[in-house]
């Protein structure tokens, strides 16, 4: 059965940056592991993701109005069938890119609801100096909002595109990654709870049932519709998880 891997990398470098490059090692030698596994990484060259107008639409009625003029819908569909996530960006000003950002921005309501709830994730991040543990930090908090279970981070150093100053190091990290993500794959270790996820769910959860009213009423919706709102941890949610994907399989 194919397992798939969905890498969203923030640079408009494409394969001349060395995020998507040290991205691509690690993947590259994930495939090699086992070949059912495919990815896909995309990048802002890529695709088109228009800035957020802040109109509120997703979390009222659950749809994004920029969503049939640019390719966002397309990319949360892609996340939501991957199997793993991975979130790159090269360090911008001592934070993420810009672009990367954007890509954040219009995930607001996916924040709410813990949407990539069950799947894991890796964060990557170069940089030519200093940020790298900000950015991690950064994205690292973005896989945690959305549910994600952040099982590592891989990062280097590279002054310009396709420079990565020392790419055997590089890609024994890539390789170690690799070897962290595939009993995540395979189905042999399983997604599991941690203190993150669980502070995110109870914030999240009083924010949702205590705010929710017509601002955040898709919110809400779907919280109750799948029966958040009736369970007191992010573990019990998983374990709901579990069981709709057995009955499934």
């Amino acid at each position: 059965m194919m397992k798939t891997v969905f890498a969203y990398i923030g640079s408009p470098h494409r394969e001349r940056s060395n995020t998507y490059m040290l991205t691509k090692m690690m993947l590259d030698a994930l495939v090699a592991k086992d070949s059912t596994i495919h990815y896909e990484i995309l990048t802002p060259a890529d695709v088109k993701i228009s800035y957020c107008i802040g109109c509120w639409t997703c979390m009222m009625k659950g749809v994004c109005p920029l969503d049939e003029h640019d390719d966002m819908m397309k990319i949360r569909k892609k996340m939501q069938d991957a199997d793993f996530i991975v979130f790159g960006s090269p360090v911008y000003t001592m934070n993420v890119s810009g672009q990367m950002k954007t890509f954040f921005d219009r995930l607001p309501a996916w924040l709410h609801t813990m949407r990539l709830a069950g799947k894991a994730g890796v964060t990557v991040v170069t940089t030519a100096g200093n940020g790298m543990p900000e950015v991690q930090d950064f994205l690292g908090m973005m896989m945690v909002s959305l549910g994600i279970k952040c099982v590592g981070q891989l990062g280097t150093y590279g002054y310009l595109p396709g420079m990565l100053l020392n790419r055997e190091q590089a890609k024994r990290d890539a390789l170690a990654m690799a070897d962290t993500i595939y009993p995540y794959m395979t189905g042999e270790v399983q997604v599991t709870s941690d203190k993150e996820l669980e502070a995110v769910f109870g914030i999240m959860k009083e924010k949702i049932t205590h705010a929710g009213g017509d601002v955040l009423s898709a919110d809400l919706e779907f919280w109750k519709s799948n029966g958040m709102t009736d369970i007191e941890s992010f573990d019990a949610l998983l374990k709901r998880i579990e069981i709709k994907n057995n009955k499934q399989s």
